[in-house]
């Protein structure tokens, strides 16, 4: 374990530019409620630097998916968060508070930084939450940097937490729009737009008026031209094997389909 922690000091060192001996803890493996993380010492930035990687294994998955909703409370005040990334916060607190304090009281004049991705993202602006809370500690001035966070709590509390947490989401990311109620409403206007019977022998050929809608209209194909090896005359055609394409006339919207019609075309017969 000590040469796998080791390996990962070089790899952040080699790709933040730290010394390795900067890099003060690390957690590799993570777990269930406990995003892989780090700490490091940034003496050019004079910060202490808490880092948390996004969703990578299944124990990440599992806590993604723990999204109820749970009470927190900020400055007094009840709001809610996801469940699964509000535990993990509280976990990760209790492991490496006393570390950074510790690192606080080392370097008077640092600063405590959080930067999280996706899974990460969202435990990282929790637990700045919970140490800005604490008025009278040094923790209380600390900053989050979130990439693609997730939802992680209401709206309120999300707007509260504005001076201390910068979120960067690119384009469409989907991550940051993802959420148990967006399923829910997603769920929604599914239901609504197929609008289909409970009955199943009536699904198949119901969805066509919700799903269907007016065929446009195609130009008739161009003549054939003696050019064309393939479009040769009727007799070369059917000498040939081959046969004029015949285009199906457009389904009127308002056509109900007959369920031999719902079924899938037979086999061609055999050669």
């Amino acid at each position: 374990a000590e040469k796998k922690d080791h390996q990962f000091e070089k790899f952040v060192s080699q790709y933040t530019g730290l010394a390795e001996t900067d890099v003060i803890h690390v957690d590799s493996k993570g777990g269930l409620h406990r995003p892989v993380h780090y700490v490091a010492v940034d003496k050019a930035m004079q910060a202490v630097v808490v880092s948390l990687r996004g969703s990578m294994n299944m124990s990440d998955l599992l806590t993604d998916l723990n999204c109820k909703p749970d009470t927190f409370i900020y400055l007094g005040k009840s709001y809610h968060c996801h469940q699964g990334m509000l535990r993990s916060a509280r976990e990760l607190d209790i492991e490496i508070r006393p570390l950074v304090l510790a690192l606080l009281e080392a370097n008077p004049r640092y600063k405590v930084v959080i930067v999280g991705h996706s899974l990460g993202a969202g435990v990282g602006a929790l637990l700045a939450a919970i140490w800005h809370s604490e008025q009278n500690s040094e923790l209380s001035q600390t900053t989050c940097y979130a990439f693609g966070t997730p939802c992680t709590c209401d709206l309120n509390l999300s707007q509260h937490l504005q001076p201390i947490v910068k979120t960067v989401v690119v384009g469409d990311d989907v991550v940051p729009r993802l959420s148990l109620a967006s399923m829910h409403g997603l769920r929604k206007r599914v239901v609504t737009t197929f609008d289909y019977a409970a009955d199943e022998e009536e699904f198949p050929c119901d969805l066509q008026s919700n799903l269907f809608a007016p065929a446009p209209s195609y130009p008739p194909p161009p003549p054939p031209t003696s050019g064309n090896p393939i479009a040769t005359s009727g007799a070369d055609s059917d000498a040939k094997g081959l046969s004029t394409p015949t285009r199906a006339p457009p389904m009127s919207p308002d056509r109900v389909l007959d369920r031999s019609e719902c079924a899938p075309p037979p086999p061609p017969p055999p050669p």
